[in-house]
């Protein structure tokens, strides 16, 4: 079994939302770029960074 290619991911945060701590953004890797890209919370942002 060979491992598959590298692949890049990319995050770009277009916005966010302090009331709702909400953060928006696009992501390459899980294809969400329509205009409304992928809404994630504070709190999941410091559990992911966390892990790596």
């Amino acid at each position: 079994m060979t491992a598959p290619p590298a692949v890049g991911s990319y995050l770009t945060v277009f916005g966010y939302d302090d009331d709702k701590e909400e953060m928006y953004s696009l992501d390459t890797y899980k294809l969400t770029l329509t205009a409304a890209g992928r809404v994630d919370s504070y709190g999941d942002i410091e559990l992911a960074v966390a892990a790596v």
